[in-house]
C-alpha cells in the first residue's frame, strides 16, 4: 500500500489550497483532499495546525455524530420575493417579519423552497482561506455522503454557497474489517485525491517536543514505537494509538517523583484505564522502562538532530 506520513500530508495540502486559490481565481474546479488512516494518529490536529499556521478559518464537522442530512444541507425554509426600494429580493418569513417596522415592502407574489444555510457554514469571508473538514467520512450514511460530494462538485448546495477559498477535508479510517465503516465506491472516490496515512515516529518526537510532552514519555515511545504504533505489529492492540498515548502523558504529567514505588503503583494503575489492556502490556513496559532509568536516553530533539559525526 502506499502510504505517507503525516507530515508529507501537511506539505502536499499546502500545495494543494495554494493551487485551488489559483484555480478558483481562474474560474475552473477546486480539489478536495483526503486522508485514511488509523484512529488517533492526528489527522484532526494536523490539519487544525495547518489552519492556524496560514491563519484560515478551520471549521470541523464529525459526521459520525450526524443523523439529520439537514445538519449538512440545511433545513428547508419557504422564501418570498418582495420589492425593497425598488430592489427585488427572496426572504424567508422570518425575515421579512424582522424588517417589516424598519422598511416599507411589496410582494410580487412569487414564492420558493430553499435551504437556511446549516451551523457549520462560515458566514464571514476570510482573504486567507477556510478549511472544512468533515472527519470519519466513511462513518456517515449515503444521502450524507452524497451531500458532501455535490457541496465538492459544485462548491454549493442548492441556495447557499461555500465562501471563496474554501478546501474540503475528508477523513476516514481504513476499510480492513478493524472499524465499522462503509466502503467507498469509485464514483465517490473518483471526486477528490485521498492519501493512505502511517505512522511516523519521527514526526511524533518531533510533534511531542513542541507540545512539551514529557522527555521520559517521548523517549519510550521511540524505543517502543513499533510495539505501540505499527498496526503491521501482530500483536498491536487498536486502543494503543499516539492519542491514547497522549492522554496517558497528560494524565501522570502531575506526579512529581516517578522513582518512588507508591507513585509507580499509581502510574500502573492510570493506564490501565487510558489504553484498555486486559494484560495492561503497555504500562507494565513503561513502569519497567522508569523503574531500570531506560527513560535517561537523550531528549527526542537530540535523537532526531544531533550531528552524531561529531
Amino acid at each position: 500500500m502506499n502510504e505517507i506520513t503525516l507530515k508529507e500530508f501537511s506539505e502536499i495540502f499546502k500545495y494543494v489550497i495554494e493551487n485551488n486559490k489559483r484555480l478558483e481565481d481562474e474560474g475552473k474546479k477546486t480539489t478536495a483532499i483526503g486522508c485514511c488512516g488509523a484512529a488517533g494518529l492526528g489527522k484532526t490536529m494536523t490539519v487544525r495546525q495547518l489552519a492556524e499556521e496560514l491563519g484560515m478559518t478551520c471549521v470541523i464537522v464529525r459526521l459520525s455524530q450526524i443523523e439529520e442530512i439537514g445538519d449538512i444541507s440545511g433545513f428547508p425554509i419557504k422564501e418570498y420575493e418582495v420589492v425593497i426600494n425598488g430592489e427585488t429580493k427572496w426572504m424567508s418569513n422570518d425575515v421579512i417579519q424582522t424588517i417589516a417596522n424598519c422598511a416599507e415592502y411589496e410582494f410580487t407574489g412569487e414564492s420558493r423552497m430553499s435551504y437556511a444555510p446549516p451551523a457549520w457554514l462560515p458566514r464571514e469571508f476570510n482573504p486567507k482561506g477556510t478549511i472544512c473538514f468533515f472527519d470519519d467520512f466513511n462513518r456517515c450514511n449515503s444521502l450524507i455522503s452524497n451531500t458532501i460530494m455535490e457541496i465538492i462538485n459544485e462548491g454549493k448546495h442548492v441556495s447557499w454557497e461555500l465562501p471563496k477559498y474554501t478546501n474540503i477535508v475528508l477523513s476516514s479510517n481504513p476499510d480492513d474489517g478493524s472499524y465499522n465503516v462503509t466502503s467507498m465506491d469509485s464514483a465517490i472516490l473518483s471526486r477528490y485525491i485521498d492519501f493512505n496515512i502511517k505512522f511516523d515516529v519521527g514526526g511524533f518526537a518531533e510533534w511531542a517536543e513542541k507540545y512539551g510532552m514529557d522527555n521520559r514519555c517521548t523517549n519510550f515511545a521511540i524505543y517502543y514505537a513499533y510495539e505501540l504504533f505499527d498496526p503491521n505489529n501482530p500483536n498491536h492492540l487498536a486502543t494503543i494509538n499516539p492519542r491514547s498515548f497522549t492522554t496517558f502523558a497528560n494524565v501522570i504529567s502531575g506526579i512529581n517523583d516517578w522513582s518512588k514505588p507508591d507513585n509507580l503503583a499509581l502510574i500502573l494503575n492510570i493506564s490501565k484505564g487510558c489504553f484498555h489492556d486486559p494484560d495492561n502490556i503497555v504500562g507494565g513496559l513503561f513502569t519497567s522502562f522508569i523503574a531500570n532509568k531506560l527513560d535517561q536516553l537523550v531528549s527526542p530533539e537530540d535523537m532526531l538532530f544531533m550531528d552524531w559525526d561529531k
